[in-house]
């Protein structure tokens, strides 16, 4: 009996199924890696980072069941609550797609690096995500208290001259949390809406900025802008704290 053969273009449909197969026996043994009551963190497709909340704390989700087949299924962990959304880890549709697209889109899913350390120290039972989202979700009440308590109100010429009338000589305007702006001079203001108009783009205040830089500022350069009078606190402290 002769070597049965096989054409080029079957072939190419026989190394698609391969792909395919490959990646769902993948997704398989990827879902089966943890054990009930595991906190995990989840990445996007090939990104070095993991997804972040609001609050820029890892998004975190933990096992709440096993099947048979040993396949993990999760919910995500909202302040001391898990979400009402249950997901298995083992996705083959989504690893059907991977094998044709790339997988840009496809969730990884690893141990949350510091319930892994409590687990290393046998202290699972004292692990508490919530209060990590606590602690996080506070300093973002602080931050956001502090910006609005000093932002000035310059919605429109009208407040923005309301609020050039209390600028003094030696005041710093903040634009941002790293630049600023020190008051050494202050041009005659108008006094009514009227007389705004027509001087709308006149420089009013002189000074200079904290990186040496002369600067003029008219009504109109105020006017739907984002000015401080004390320095803003950027979001970015929730990365680093």
């Amino acid at each position: 009996m002769s070597k049965p053969r096989i054409n080029p273009e079957e072939m190419e449909e026989i190394k698609r199924n391969e792909a395919e197969v490959a990646h769902l026996l993948e997704s398989l043994e990827s879902a089966r890696r943890f054990n009930l009551g595991d906190y995990l963190i989840r990445y996007m497709g090939e990104d070095t980072c993991p997804e972040l909340n609001s609050y820029f704390v890892e998004r975190r989700f933990q096992v709440v069941h096993v099947d048979k087949n040993g396949v993990c299924y999760v919910k995500e962990v909202m302040g001391g609550k898990t979400s009402s959304w249950i997901m298995t880890l083992a996705n083959l549709r989504f690893s059907i797609d991977e094998a044709h697209n790339g997988g840009d889109y496809v969730y990884r899913y690893t141990l949350d690096p510091l319930y892994e350390d409590h687990i290393i120290m046998q202290q699972e039972g004292k692990y508490d995500p919530a209060s990590l989202q606590q602690d996080k979700s506070n300093i973002f009440k602080e931050i956001t208290a502090h910006n609005k308590a000093h932002k000035v109100r310059t919605s429109s010429g009208l407040y923005a001259l309301k609020f050039l009338k209390t600028v003094r000589v030696g005041d710093t305007l903040w634009f941002s949390n790293v630049t600023s702006f020190i008051v050494q001079e202050i041009k005659t203001l108008p006094k009514t809406a009227n007389a705004m108009n027509t001087c709308f783009y006149d420089a009013v205040l002189i000074g200079v900025t904290n990186k040496g830089k002369n600067l003029k500022l008219s009504v109109n350069d105020i006017t739907h802008k984002a000015i401080y009078t004390a320095c803003p606190r950027s979001y970015k402290e929730l990365k680093t704290k």
